[in-house]
């Protein structure tokens, strides 16, 4: 089928097939490899903590067992690796139309949220979840049942950490929805004539993160329960825009 005038990227029309998809073969091995060392960059963010000690005023706020103190050592790993997650998109979005070259604006996206939601699902079934690391796999190796034991007793640990993690995103999908950067870049002038339209919905950061909170609650609403109301709160809130 051809594609609409308005989705094509002009640039990248000339280009070969059998460039893009080499291009694209190329990406995704480098993606598997980036995803391999996932795990040890997620899990140093995870004790994030531990650096604030380091941090010029956070010593002292760390060491207290007050209320701020609690909250900020348990939001500031999830905060960073939110930060981490929101930079993949851009990632993503550079070798799609950049170096792969992808021919429309729409095959760009899709790319973006695929790529975007497996490492979303790192996220939630390997990275922030430290269950099996590379010792412990040849550990239970030639005995599969211990490995199921030691998943059963480790995996609902976690849920404390996503119940975090579903409220930040939660208290933080205002910012989202205001889409302040298109409003600022309109700028505050008084236009003779009609203000250029808004830019549409980037779907590769929209799609991914309903699709993570949504995994999120099915995986652990069994063992959280109190899961359910704030995955609600948060699809109310998308729901509303």
């Amino acid at each position: 089928y051809a594609p609409e005038t308005r989705d094509l990227i002009w640039p990248n029309v000339h280009v070969p097939l059998h460039k893009i998809q080499a291009r694209v073969v190329v990406t995704n091995l480098l993606i598997a490899v980036f995803a391999l060392f996932w795990y040890a960059l997620v899990t140093l963010c995870s004790g994030a903590d531990v650096l604030l000690y380091y941090v010029p005023g956070f010593k002292a706020l760390v060491e207290q067992e007050s209320y701020p103190a609690l909250v900020v050592k348990a939001f500031v790993p999830i905060i960073i690796v939110l930060a981490i997650l929101n930079l993949l998109p851009l990632l993503f979005q550079a070798l799609a139309g950049l170096y792969e070259q992808r021919k429309t604006t729409s095959d760009v996206d899709r790319s973006v949220v695929e790529r975007y939601f497996n490492f979303q699902l790192a996220n939630v079934y390997v990275a922030a979840s430290p269950l099996v690391s590379i010792v412990d796999s040849l550990h239970y190796l030639g005995r599969p049942a211990k490995l199921l034991e030691h998943l059963g007793r480790n995996f609902p640990t976690q849920s404390l950490y996503f119940l975090r993690f579903v409220i930040l995103l939660t208290g933080s999908s205002p910012l989202w929805l205001l889409r302040l950067w298109p409003l600022l870049s309109r700028g505050w002038k008084t236009w003779t004539k009609e203000p250029p339209s808004l830019p549409g919905v980037l779907y590769g950061w929209a799609f991914p993160k309903l699709m993570m909170v949504l995994i999120i609650c099915c995986t652990y609403v069994v063992i959280a329960p109190l899961l359910a109301p704030v995955a609600l709160l948060y699809f109310c809130a998308i729901s509303w825009h």
